[in-house]
């Protein structure tokens, strides 16, 4: 569930190219957190885990990108 959560705003962002009502602080956050979870999630070696937080963070890394250069 978390993995697609945020494919939604991303989809949006790219098709209207408008990300004016998008919190930056928010997408840092999310971002930073999902950078600080890979370490566990690879040293648990759980694969669907680790691909999960993976993608996770890689969305919301587009995501973070899209807000940063639009804003």
């Amino acid at each position: 569930m978390v993995v697609i959560c945020t494919l939604p705003q991303l989809i949006k962002i790219i098709r209207t190219r408008q990300v004016r009502d998008i919190s930056l602080p928010f997408w840092i956050l999310m971002t930073a957190g999902l950078l600080f979870q890979l370490p566990y999630a690879a040293s648990i070696k759980d694969p669907v885990y680790c691909t999960g937080v993976a993608l996770s963070f890689c969305f919301s890394l587009i995501t973070l990108l899209f807000v940063w250069r639009l804003k």
